[in-house]
């Protein structure tokens, strides 16, 4: 980056982004082709229960291949947050994107279609 004043970049045999090479390595296409999109982003998203607040403003971005964990002490706002993920719970604001596909504003009943699930913890061993 520092030998040179301008980069053009290619992907598939097409220019994406030309440029200065500190703003075209920021071009959101750049870093998808190169880098990958995520599979599930939640962006900003604010969930209330009623007139009270539960989450506010949460963030996550989750690639391909990665497993995140969600840490935190009793009424952090943790299960609103997988429930949010789920559709069980209304996003107000913000987005849920699966794959780049918006779906904040589905309805419940739409989310194990796109593939979205919750898995409960079993209270108990498995047996045979």
């Amino acid at each position: 980056m520092e030998l040179t004043d301008r980069i053009v970049v290619l992907s598939y045999g097409r220019v994406i982004a030309e440029g200065d090479p500190r703003a075209v390595m920021r071009e959101p296409n750049v870093v998808a082709a190169y880098l990958g999109s995520p599979m599930l982003e939640v962006e900003r998203i604010r969930v209330s229960y009623g007139a009270a607040p539960a989450i506010s403003e949460v963030s996550i971005r989750i690639g391909p291949g990665e497993l995140a964990c969600v840490v935190g002490p009793n009424g952090a706002g943790k299960t609103t947050l997988i429930n949010a993920i789920a559709g069980l719970h209304s996003i107000e604001a913000g987005a849920l994107r699966l794959d780049g596909r918006d779906l904040s504003r589905l309805p419940r009943h739409a989310f194990c279609g796109e593939g979205i699930a919750i898995v409960p913890r079993g209270g108990g061993s498995l047996r045979a």
